[in-house]
């Protein structure tokens, strides 16, 4: 079961106060004009693998495959709803295994209450055959047909409109959907559907409101994003 790999940064840093620079973290990053932007979810990372000559579904963090290290309702949760059958009728005939990445939030996770008074999953990517990603709409698909909720999706920005978002700071979906409350989101992830780097990741960045030196966190002020 592979891990998650690292999602870049939109910006390089600075070496002294390790905030955003206006200097592209990667030159791809200028060559494209619209991206698909998602919240970013404040969690701990949960990867659930079907494989389907064992009929066996297995759960880990990012870092650990012990299940003894990982919030025991969150795990609950995901048993009691993400059943191998679900996951098995995702697959085509060809294909041998199903890797579900998400995160694990709400109450008790990284003072995550504000998303949701339990502890749930929420996915935000799939990969399939540990070889191939999905698109974000038909995983959007999967994810229905699983049963599960995915990382809201935000809609098509260009770089410049997701920078200025996420430096003013914008209301998470995820929180204003389950508890109703008004929360800075924790940022976003953007991905350029169906383009690839020179050593087969995919282009994609993230970007948290927090990497920048300056903020504005009046409500009234939050970009509406």
């Amino acid at each position: 079961m592979l891990k998650y790999p690292k999602i870049e940064t939109l910006y390089k840093r600075d070496e002294t106060t390790f905030k955003v620079t206006p200097e592209f973290r990667l030159p791809e990053f200028a060559n494209v004009k619209r991206w698909h932007v998602t919240e970013k979810i404040h969690g701990t990372n949960i990867r659930i693998h079907y494989d389907r000559e064992t009929n066996n579904v297995f759960i880990a963090g990012r870092t650990t495959t012990d299940l003894k290290d990982l919030p025991a309702q969150l795990i609950l949760d995901i048993i009691n709803n993400i059943k191998a059958e679900r996951l098995e009728s995702c697959l085509l005939p060809r294909n041998k295994s199903i890797t579900l990445f998400g995160e694990g939030c709400g109450a008790g996770i990284n003072k995550g209450g504000a998303y949701h008074k339990d502890k749930v999953f929420v996915l935000f990517d799939i990969l399939i055959d540990d070889t191939w990603w999905m698109p974000p709409f038909t995983m959007m698909d999967m994810a229905n047909k699983i049963g599960i909720e995915t990382a809201p999706v935000l809609d098509i920005y260009s770089v410049e409109e997701i920078t200025e978002a996420t430096q003013l700071g914008f209301y998470s979906k995820l929180a204003k959907i389950h508890t109703g409350q008004d929360v800075l989101a924790e940022g976003v992830v953007a991905i350029a559907q169906g383009l690839y780097l020179w050593n087969g990741d995919r282009v994609m960045f993230k970007l948290k409101t927090k990497d920048f030196a300056t903020h504005v966190y009046e409500s009234s002020m939050y970009a509406k994003i």
